[in-house]
């Protein structure tokens, strides 16, 4: 059986966790769940966290969307929901979900379907194209998008 850890032990370790990572609401409810603590106490020390500025949901959306496009390749469908998981508000979501420059984030598409298409070893066109949508929804780009993008490289072929 686990060591109970007293408010203060959790308290310092969500610190040092949202000093190493941007971390919201949700995830350190999760980590202090995880830890066994009251609900009460969970409040409290989210509080606390939110006092100090280690916990800042709005800072967290515009991190997660950049990396989430940058790194990861995903498109706004897949952001949003993996931040309606973690029960963030649509306001804030949008607001940083509207910011994306269209050519940017048109490239990404046009990237990894480029990418995609060079990897299929199908030969005739429709079945290239169904695995281009998929693919492209299956990371979160809007249909349409995903549709102008896949029929503008099928054509370059």
């Amino acid at each position: 059986m686990r060591k109970q850890i007293t408010k203060e032990e959790a308290l310092n370790r969500c610190m040092a966790l949202c000093s190493k990572m941007e971390k919201c609401r949700f995830d350190i409810h999760r980590k202090l769940q995880q830890w066994q603590i009251g609900k009460a106490v969970q409040d409290e020390i989210i509080e606390r966290l939110e006092d100090l500025n280690f916990i800042n949901e709005e800072r967290f959306v515009k991190a997660f969307v950049r990396q989430k496009l940058q790194i990861n390749k995903w498109g706004k469908l897949k952001i949003k929901q993996a931040l309606f998981v973690k029960h963030l508000p649509d306001n804030l979501v949008n607001k940083y979900l509207e910011e994306i420059q269209k050519p940017g984030y048109i490239s990404i598409l046009e990237n990894i379907l480029l990418k995609k298409n060079n990897s299929i070893k199908e030969t005739e066109k429709y079945e290239r194209k169904v695995k281009l949508v998929r693919y492209g929804t299956s990371h979160g780009f809007e249909y349409d998008l995903v549709i102008e993008q896949t029929e503008n490289i099928l054509n370059k072929i």
